[in-house]
């Protein structure tokens, strides 16, 4: 059993992709040092150490990092760049990721991705729910004159053997 935790009342109850997109740009990188701080990147990865150390984001160098408003504009730009990400093809309206989730790697773009549409993943070889994709505003809903078959109906279910 995990030890009891703690409850601070303070804390946002929002998901962490709405917390970050009201961040201005400072506050961002801000919270990015503090976060590298306690979670290392994993797997290391020197080019991205680097990078972060010349701007002076972490280790955090309030001299090197540029002004807020380039820093406001490089979050702007991350954020557009998760906006048009271009995740799995919705399959009869349902979204299946079979790939490139739950373990990243070094693809920060994709691991921003799925942060924005749901916390956490869990690996492909876990089974997972499918996440039903949004109409889009303009398309009317239609009936199928029959009942489309369960999107788990071909799945099996997990096994030790599977990790």
């Amino acid at each position: 059993m995990p030890p009891n935790g703690t409850y601070d009342p303070d804390l946002s109850t929002n998901p962490p992709s709405e917390v970050i997109t009201r961040f201005s740009g400072p506050e961002f990188f801000d919270e990015l040092a503090a976060l590298l701080n306690r979670t290392p990147l994993n797997p290391p990865d020197d080019r991205t150490s680097a990078l972060l150390a010349e701007l002076g984001v972490h280790p955090h160098d309030q001299d090197r990092l540029p002004d807020p408003e380039v820093l406001g504009l490089a979050k702007a730009e991350g954020l557009e760049l998760i906006k048009h990400h271009r995740g799995p093809t919705p399959v009869n309206g349902w979204t299946f990721f079979t790939t490139g989730i739950g373990t990243y790697g070094t693809d920060y773009l994709q691991r921003a991705y799925v942060a924005t549409i749901g916390l956490g993943a869990n690996s492909p070889r876990t089974p997972s729910t499918p996440r039903r994709a949004p109409r889009p505003a303009t398309t009317p809903a239609r009936r199928s004159p029959t009942p489309s078959p369960s999107p788990r109906a071909n799945c099996r279910p997990w096994q030790p053997s599977d990790r």
